[in-house]
């Protein structure tokens, strides 16, 4: 227990112990030696005390930055310096003078490092050495997640690495990540502070800034129940089984005659923007009960950030752990604010429209604004506080909606075409598929998914392969943890390298190849245990409120796609699948061709 003053008691009604007699104390009691100050506490007389009192000794010690002893070296070394540099016999010279000091400056490191290491009970976290200011950030280089996988190998699955000034604790591997955001999912639930996740909605992101609390949690439980209730309500259509399909195949229907009409004029051409137009739409239309045309000048700028976005909110935003560089000019910080003021008024527009008393839609709940409006003027966010939901948090959960949704399935989209293209062989084996269970006269449904296994694993394979949300947003820790045998601060800031988890060698035979067969049993059917090892939506607390809807939309349009037209790449090219560190990780540009399946 702790003293009033701070200090910690070792046991109640005894004096209060400073924190250099405590690591004594504690020596002398695991020797047993009889000149003890608390020779009464000892592991034969009361373990329960003795374990406390090592804890305690354990945090104490975690806390200490620069232990007493790297001081008393430092001192030694640099009052050893002084005498050699102000000797009238021996001065060196320039080139002697930088090699001495820098070798003062490495062992000074080096005893800080060893020093660190010295604790009881708690180990210190390993990992490579950083340099002043900067850290690590040039370790990483432009794959970040390579790097990070190839230091786990290293170091270990958890590791640690200072990014500026910021300490950073990086998690890999699937058990651990599992045992971080499930098991302890309430101490990794946090997000850092981080200029550009402030910007975000204007700080009131529920996906990037808000505080892990009893509102964020009922704001969170509200959002998906919008979500469900309007994606899953009957569709106008009877041929669809949802809303949701409903809007997919209307948008996919439009995409494919878009993809044949384009390649008949032009030739092979670039689908990204027309992709992403579509999957926006559908988002746009379970939010705000509309759509937009594909060559809507506005909606085409607002859909066409993700790449900016996923660049500057990522781990190679230099700004966001060397707060100096927030203060120099910079065109891609700058960018990203206009960027996210444009996008935020697009959101705000729309969803203020529904509170007027003519707006769209006004009176109907097809959309998740008006049903999110709804539901929160019958609960309370806070359960202390008598108040439901504002239009600012409508608006920013509109935002955080749209946003993900539409960059995610886009991007997963976008990427599948170029696999399917790369691969021809795997392409036909899914339209074999389709063609088997689904009548060609009309779309491939929901329902259809227990019966087209090849095609999920299909997905479900490019989920892993490409693993194009490397890592999750970063999390925080909520108070001072004990993960793993290591002490992690309260507010650390804590990466969790999905990519890694999805190429470990330990869980994937040849994780390099891209192979669907490995996700179907020997029964031909997916094999469940399998699928649940991929990760790209995130763990826990804070992962993605849509990924049901989602991984829906992913397979409605890629199996639409499939069924209607053949993918092919320009002849004689090879598609390069290596990507572009992001958030969310993009592909090279590339021009297919789409012709009809007879």
């Amino acid at each position: 227990m702790r003293h009033p003053t701070g200090r910690v008691r070792a046991e109640q009604g005894s004096a209060p112990i400073g924190r250099r007699a405590l690591g004594r104390e504690l020596s002398a009691i695991k020797a047993g030696k009889p000149g003890s100050r608390r020779t009464a506490i000892c592991r034969s007389d009361c373990g329960s005390d003795f374990a406390k009192l090592e804890t305690e000794v354990s945090e104490v010690r975690a806390r200490r930055r620069f232990p007493l002893r790297f001081w008393r070296y430092r001192w030694c070394i640099v009052e050893m310096t002084s005498a050699l540099m102000t000797s009238e016999v021996w001065w060196p010279s320039l080139q002697s003078s930088m090699l001495i000091l820098s070798t003062i400056f490495l062992a000074l490191m080096t005893l800080h490092r060893t020093s660190m290491k010295r604790r009881n009970g708690v180990h210190s976290i390993p990992g490579p050495y950083p340099w002043p200011i900067v850290g690590n950030i040039f370790q990483l280089g432009r794959e970040p997640h390579r790097v990070l996988s190839e230091m786990a190998n290293k170091y270990g699955q958890v590791f640690s690495l200072q990014i500026g000034s910021r300490p950073v604790v990086v998690l890999n591997g699937l058990n651990i990540i599992k045992k971080a955001l499930v098991i302890q999912g309430e101490d990794f639930a946090e997000r850092p502070y981080l200029e550009s996740m402030r910007i975000v909605s204007k700080g009131q992101s529920m996906v990037f800034n808000k505080p892990y609390n009893a509102e964020w949690k009922a704001h969170k439980r509200l959002a998906q129940s919008a979500l469900r209730t309007v994606c899953s309500e009957e569709a106008e259509n009877s041929e669809c089984s949802c809303a949701l399909e409903q809007h997919v195949w209307s948008e996919a229907r439009y995409l494919v005659h878009m993809c044949l009409d384009l390649t008949a004029e032009h030739g092979p051409f670039d689908p990204l923007q027309h992709v992403t137009v579509s999957v926006a739409n559908v988002i746009s239309a379970i939010l705000f009960g509309r759509r937009f045309e594909h060559d809507d000048k506005e909606f085409i700028s607002i859909v066409s950030t993700a790449e900016e976005f996923a660049k500057v909110a990522s781990t190679e935003n230099s700004a966001d752990f060397i707060p100096i560089l927030q203060y120099l000019p910079n065109l891609r910080f700058r960018r990203f604010k206009e960027l996210m003021a444009t996008f935020d008024s697009f959101i705000e527009r729309n969803v203020l429209d529904h509170y007027k008393p003519n707006g769209t839609n006004k009176k109907n709940l097809s959309n998740v604004t008006n049903s999110f409006i709804a539901m929160g003027k019958e609960t309370e966010l806070d359960e202390n506080a008598n108040r439901g939901v504002s239009k600012e948090q409508v608006a920013s959960t509109a935002s955080d909606l749209f946003g993900a949704g539409f960059d995610t399935v886009s991007t997963a989209l976008s990427w599948s075409l170029l696999y399917l293209a790369k691969f021809p062989e795997i392409q036909e084996k899914i339209q074999k598929e389709i063609d088997a269970t689904v009548d060609r006269t009309n779309f491939p449904r929901l329902t259809d998914k227990p019966n087209l296994p090849y095609t999920e694993a299909f997905m479900l394979e490019l989920f892993r392969h490409s693993s194009f949300v490397p890592m999750t947003i970063p999390h925080c820790t909520t108070r001072d943890v004990v993960f793993e045998g290591y002490f992690i601060p309260k507010n650390t800031c804590v990466f969790v390298n999905q990519w890694q988890a999805n190429h470990d060698r330990n869980v994937w035979k040849d994780p390099e190849l891209f192979m669907p067969e490995r996700f179907i049993n020997s029964d031909g059917q997916m094999d469940r245990l399998v699928c649940n090892n991929v990760l790209l939506f995130g763990m826990g607390k804070r992962r993605c409120a849509g990924e049901v809807i989602a991984r829906m939309q992913v397979f409605l349009f890629m199996a639409i796609l499939l069924q209607q037209l053949h993918i092919e790449a320009r002849p004689g090219e090879d598609i390069d699948l290596t990507p572009s560190f992001g958030l969310s990780m993009k592909h090279k540009h590339y021009r297919l061709s789409f012709r009809a399946r007879n």
